[in-house]
């Protein structure tokens, strides 16, 4: 019984997809509108009413990879006015594939995740390492990628301390992609929100400095520390006594 419920959470084809985007990083066609430009300033001459959709696919098909790298790097050191919409790689480096695990996530609506799922994420590779740019109404416009970090990481003990991302947080079991964030400078997972089993969510209260677990029925105490390590340790360690207790009636 409980290893189907393992088994089954997490995976997902967007975070195969992600796996291969990231691992792939630098994509031409991601900068097709750019193209152009490069080729004009590298002394290709084009008809004046041409389009950059025109001459960009054509030029990649036939391109080396001298010719790539140095297209690469022009687009690396070009300034650009639209970076929130930018491909991840730009700013996160591919560090590994992560198998189902306990990870936590930082929120300020852990009860919501808990019961309903990861209902809001980022739905685009394009975009997703500069999800904070968003606007709250664009960030809750449906399911998509989170990010979450392993338990007891140090990025999840520092983002504890910090309420960073979240005053409150979720343990959960599952899959993603690890990347380390050159802006933020840590090592997160990436997953696909809707591929995680809410009988697997817990939250974690913050009140006032100390990590809290309660029994969601009548909110008796479980579990209380000031170390965040702790007490997500003991989410993951008493997850099946957790399940029970949610999955009981009131």
């Amino acid at each position: 019984m409980w290893y189907g419920i393992y088994k089954e959470s997490s995976y997902s084809n967007e975070i195969g997809f992600l796996n291969r985007y990231l691992k792939e990083g630098f994509d031409p066609y991601d900068y097709l509108y750019e193209l152009k430009e490069y080729l004009e300033e590298n002394g290709v001459e084009f008809p004046d009413d041409s389009e950059y959709y025109e001459v960009s696919p054509e030029w990649i098909e036939k391109a080396s990879k001298d010719d790539l790298e140095q297209f690469k790097n022009w687009i690396q050191n070009k300034p650009t006015s639209d970076a929130a919409d930018s491909p991840a790689y730009e700013a996160m480096s591919y560090n590994s594939f992560v198998k189902p695990t306990w990870l936590v996530h930082f929120t300020d609506d852990p009860y919501s995740i808990a019961k309903e799922g990861f209902q809001y994420g980022h739905d685009s590779t394009n975009g997703l390492a500069l999800t904070t740019w968003y606007t709250e109404k664009a960030r809750k416009n449906g399911a998509g990628y989170n990010f979450a970090f392993k338990v007891g990481s140090r990025d999840a003990r520092i983002c504890a301390r910090q309420n960073k991302y979240g005053k409150h947080a979720v343990v959960f079991w599952g899959a993603g992609v690890e990347a380390y964030h050159s802006g933020d400078e840590e090592d997160q997972i990436i997953i696909w929100g809707p591929s995680v089993n809410t009988n697997l969510i817990f939250p974690v209260l913050n009140e006032e400095g100390s990590w809290v677990v309660n029994d969601w029925r009548n909110d008796k105490l479980l579990v209380k520390d000031d170390d965040f390590d702790k007490v997500s340790s003991w989410v993951v360690n008493n997850n099946r006594m957790l399940q029970q207790i949610r999955n009981k009636k009131t």
